[in-house]
């Protein structure tokens, strides 16, 4: 479970292979945290980068609707 400004959220962690180069080029792993459940949004990512940690953390969800019939 992911705990956020935005709520709970149970959740699962995937490790990706991901290459860059450059100022943002990682230097250890790389963490999504994605919501558990049919939308699989985006909810926290975390890296290690050549200046520091880069932390991304989502503070609201605004789903959008479904248009369909």
């Amino acid at each position: 479970t992911l705990s956020s400004r935005a709520g709970d959220f149970p959740a699962i962690v995937i490790k990706p292979e991901v290459h860059l180069a450059g100022q943002f080029k990682p230097m250890g792993d790389i963490f999504i945290w994605l919501s558990d459940d049919d939308h699989h949004y985006i909810l926290r990512i975390e890296a290690k980068i050549k200046i520091g940690t880069m932390v991304a953390q989502i503070t609201e969800l605004n789903p959008g609707h479904d248009e369909s019939p």
